[in-house]
């Protein structure tokens, strides 16, 4: 398997082997990063003169071909990404049907009139009010570095940039470096013109020589990963480049008493599972609010059960010793530990310690539901989601409180894991979405004048 997309760029190759997958990767060197960079960028232009509704129809047919079971790319995705990621096969055909049906014609075309008012601006310029037009414009190359904890985060970076006309390269995960290349062989059957603004280079993360070739050449940075290798990276880029980052999150759940019973625990247990709690939407904490005919350590039990049902892989040894060490810790404040199918559940009614990590779900009995703003109110700058199961009377102002404390999402609870493409992660829109260029009437446009206002650094909560 070539794990790597570099469309005019023939690399000498190494075999690696990973979880028991033969790999082919280029040789990582800094010429040849500023190689591969300099081809996209001198593919910007033509990738500019395309209508954004050709780039829609092109991602369109690819995701449709997708979605067949039978279709040779997504056979071989079902293949290699479970050893790969060590995700259970069923989870992975789940998500890329989930993947790809977000990537259809309907939802794209919603993506780009949610961020752009009239989607022309991609194209041309558009009159926005007597005596000035506007006109949106993408970086002329998009270096984008990826984290594995979620299969799928890759194709979508890459098909964002396309929307905006922005040739990308891409680093995939070390622990997913296929489904990219994947999708880009797969872009060039339906347009290989398209697809040439796509390339795919795995590298070892924090090598500064070959990062430092692709940093010079970019206009923008998306990176995931975690807190040190965001500020490394951070460190080692030019102050101009627009870097947009995506770090460690916490989502919880919400039960109030009305709610504690086998139905809500099973919708939390999805929330949970899927993904085996690797993703930023995964709730790690659920408050469960008490005074009902059930208590929320009877909830504990029940999502413990249900969790247990669905089927998951083995925990690593690091994570076993993990939860050996937390099952005691969580004795010791007088909880409940409930196993789950290599999970653990944890009813605690300490003080809020906030999240453990891992393979481990706290569930914290809570007796009031407005006073869930003030507890997470110590989690507000890395708070992601939350799943609600509460009446709807209730829910007015408990969201407007929660609103305030940053959550990007806010949904019933057993939906955090499946957002709409239009959802805002961490309240900005993926991808570089580069900027705005003004045009008055009668003034000509200077040579910089289309990337000179970001617009795209937009927050704000979704419920739904």
């Amino acid at each position: 398997m070539n794990a790597y997309f570099l469309p005019g760029v023939e690399p000498l190759r190494v075999k690696e082997t990973r979880s028991g997958i033969a790999l082919q990767l280029p040789k990582a060197e800094p010429l040849l990063i500023q190689e591969v960079c300099r081809k996209l960028k001198a593919r910007h232009l033509q990738l500019v003169k395309r209508p954004v509704s050709g780039i829609v129809e092109a991602i369109d047919r690819v995701a449709a071909r997708w979605l067949k079971p039978d279709d040779p790319f997504r056979r071989e995705a079902e293949r290699l990404l479970p050893p790969l990621t060590r995700l259970p096969g069923e989870m992975i055909s789940w998500g890329l049907d989930r993947l790809f049906s977000r990537l259809r014609r309907e939802s794209l075309e919603a993506l780009l009139i949610e961020e752009f008012p009239d989607p022309a601006v991609l194209d041309r310029f558009v009159s926005v009010k007597e005596g000035q037009s506007t006109r949106a414009v993408g970086p002329a190359l998009t270096v984008q570095i990826m984290a594995g904890n979620i299969p799928g985060l890759a194709v979508q970076g890459l098909v964002f940039s396309l929307l905006v006309k922005s040739p990308t390269l891409m680093k995939p995960a070390f622990d997913e470096p296929i489904l990219a290349p994947l999708f880009a062989q797969s872009l060039t059957d339906v347009d290989p013109d398209i697809a040439s603004s796509l390339a795919v280079f795995p590298w070892s993360g924090g090598t500064v020589a070959v990062e430092a070739a692709a940093f010079t050449e970019a206009e923008a940075i998306v990176a995931y990963g975690d807190a040190d290798s965001l500020g490394d990276i951070e460190t080692r880029i030019p102050r101009h480049l627009q870097f947009i980052t995506f770090g460690p999150r916490l989502s919880v759940g919400v039960i109030s008493r009305e709610f504690i019973d086998p139905q809500t625990a099973e919708l939390a247990a999805q929330d949970v599972g899927r993904f085996e709690m690797r993703g930023c939407l995964s709730p790690q904490i659920f408050y469960v609010e008490e005074g009902g005919p059930r208590s929320p350590e009877v909830f504990a039990s029940l999502l413990a059960e249900r969790i247990g049902r669905m089927g998951s892989t083995p925990p690593t040894p690091e994570e076993e010793g993990r939860l050996r060490q937390l099952r005691g810790i969580y004795g010791m404040r007088g909880g409940k530990v409930c196993e789950a199918g290599g999970f653990m559940v944890a009813f605690d009614p300490g003080l809020d310690i906030g999240p453990a990590g891992g393979r481990l779900v706290l569930v914290k009995p809570l007796r009031d539901l407005l006073s869930l703003p003030e507890r997470l109110f110590p989690f507000r700058r890395s708070l992601q989601g939350i799943g609600l199961a509460i009446e709807s009377q209730r829910h007015p102002k408990l969201i407007e409180s929660l609103t305030l404390l940053g959550a990007s999402r806010i949904c019933p609870i057993g939906a955090l894991q499946d957002p709409p493409l239009t959802w805002h992660q961490e309240g900005q829109m993926p991808g570089a979405m580069g900027g705005f260029g003004n045009l008055g009437a009668g003034c000509r446009v200077p040579g910089n004048g289309l990337k000179n206002e970001n617009k795209f650094q937009v927050s704000g909560s979704r419920w739904g």
